[in-house]
C-alpha cells in the first residue's frame, strides 16, 4: 500500500540540540543550588564547632579558676585567643601555652565580637601581647566579668537566627545560644 501521508517519518536516533542544551541549562542550576547550599552548611558547621570549643574552654577556664585558687583572664585578636593566668609572685599575667587552655587560632574570616559589661571590646594588637590585661576575667571567687561574644564570618553581619552567641552575666553560668 502506497504512503498516503505527504510526509515521511525518520526514525530519530539521536537527541535535537534544543534537547540537550535544555538538560545542560538545568543541570547547571543544580550544580549551583547544590554549591551555595554545601558552602553555606560548611560554614554553618565550622562556626557551630568553634562556638562549641569556645563555650567549652570558657567553661573550664571558669572552673579553674575556682579549683585551683587562681586568677584567669581570656583576650583575643583579631584571628586567635590567648587564656592567661595570674602569676602572683611575678605580679603578672603569663599566658597558657599549653593544654586545653593553650592559644588558639580561629578559622579564615571568622570573627569574635566581644562586649565586656555593654561595651564593645577591640582586639588586641599582635605587637601587644606582653603586659596588655586580659580582656575578660576568671575570678577564683567564681565571679566573671559580664560579657558577651558573637561569632561571624568576615564582611558579615551579626544573624541572631543562624549565628551563636556566648554570654554571662558575671554571676550566672556561661551560656552557648544556638540559632
Amino acid at each position: 500500500m502506497p504512503n498516503t501521508l505527504p510526509f515521511h517519518r525518520h526514525n530519530q536516533l539521536g537527541f535535537t540540540l534544543i534537547e540537550i542544551l535544555v538538560v545542560l541549562v538545568v543541570v547547571g542550576i543544580l550544580a549551583s543550588v547544590i554549591v551555595i547550599n554545601f558552602s553555606d552548611s560548611s560554614h554553618q558547621r565550622e562556626l557551630q564547632r568553634e562556638a562549641q570549643r569556645l563555650h567549652a574552654v570558657l567553661n573550664i577556664a571558669a572552673d579553674e579558676a575556682i579549683f585551683t585558687a587562681t586568677e584567669y583572664g581570656f583576650r583575643y585578636q583579631r584571628d586567635i585567643y590567648i587564656f592567661f593566668r595570674y602569676d602572683y609572685q611575678r605580679s603578672e599575667w603569663i599566658p597558657i601555652k599549653e593544654g586545653t587552655l593553650r592559644q588558639h587560632e580561629l578559622p579564615e574570616g571568622l570573627q569574635l565580637i566581644v562586649e565586656r559589661e555593654g561595651e564593645l571590646v577591640l582586639p588586641s594588637r599582635e605587637d601587644q601581647s606582653q603586659g596588655e590585661q586580659p580582656s575578660l576575667l576568671f575570678l577564683s571567687s567564681g565571679e566573671k566579668t559580664a560579657f558577651e561574644i558573637k561569632f561571624k564570618w568576615e564582611g558579615g553581619n551579626f544573624d541572631a537566627t543562624r549565628d551563636y552567641r556566648i554570654y554571662t552575666d558575671g554571676l550566672q553560668d556561661i551560656t552557648l545560644e544556638n540559632p
